[in-house]
């Protein structure tokens, strides 16, 4: 059983009103108290539900969420 944390909140940061704004960021707090931002992603391309696809998971199960989300998106 792995002892790697596990993530219990996230937040999503608003999509920019502008186009030279920075893209919006999902970041997450992990069951050892510790908050970070995971990445950041195009609005327009993907979009998530925090509460239902990232709780639970550890930061690289998360990345691979991400990984996998881009690569269905680019397939015709």
């Amino acid at each position: 059983m792995s002892s790697e944390a596990r993530i219990v909140k996230t937040n999503i940061s608003k999509t920019p009103y502008s186009p030279f704004s920075p893209l919006p960021g999902i970041s997450a707090t992990f069951s050892n108290g510790v908050t970070k931002k995971l990445f950041s992603f195009n609005p327009d391309d993907l979009n998530f539900k925090p509460d239902n696809e990232f709780i639970g998971l550890t930061e690289s199960e998360a990345g691979d969420l991400m990984f996998e989300r881009n690569i269905s998106f680019l397939k015709p």
